[in-house]
């Protein structure tokens, strides 16, 4: 039988990354908000906002793996046994609540990461554009320059953006 408090303590554990995984979510929109407004005080803002909650999910994680590989060794799965070989061998009530916990966990985790793409594509899909634009504006600058000496030279002088609207 497993102890009931190493079951508790990974499901203690993984409603408290899906809590914080949510709050950085909830975080990650403002972002996205901020890029698409081109508003870089409120990003840089929430960015160092950020940095806490990173390094508490990251915390809890790592308590989180902690506490799912104790459990794993308790009921004899080996170091390569994923998460439903190991709650198959829980109680049948203690494996339907920590299924339901890390099914909840994978799809917020899959939520950041598809809102993490989209600001990812947001931010190419603009660079590239004002690269065409840069390029048509500026078209000494595209392609490579080379120095006297045969190197390649970066032919891009100073370029100074308004940043307020």
């Amino acid at each position: 039988m497993v102890p009931a408090f190493s079951v508790t303590s990974l499901k203690s554990l993984m409603a408290e990354e899906d809590s914080l995984l949510t709050e950085f979510f909830r975080r990650e929109e403002e972002v996205k908000k901020a890029v698409e407004a081109c508003d870089w005080k409120s990003l840089e803002i929430l960015l160092k906002e950020l940095e806490p909650i990173t390094q508490t999910i990251e915390e809890v994680e790592n308590r989180r793996n902690e506490a799912f590989t104790e459990l794993r060794a308790m009921v004899g799965e080996p170091e390569d046994a994923g998460f439903y070989q190991v709650a198959v061998k829980l109680h049948p009530k203690e494996r339907d609540e920590c299924a339901l916990l890390y099914r909840k966990l994978k799809i917020t985790v899959m939520r950041l990461q598809a809102l993490t793409c989209s600001i990812d594509g947001y931010v190419k899909a603009v660079s590239g554009t004002m690269q065409q634009v840069l390029n048509e504006v500026f078209p000494y600058r595209k392609g490579k320059i080379y120095s006297k000496a045969g190197c390649t030279q970066d032919v891009s002088g100073p370029l100074v953006l308004n940043t307020e609207r």
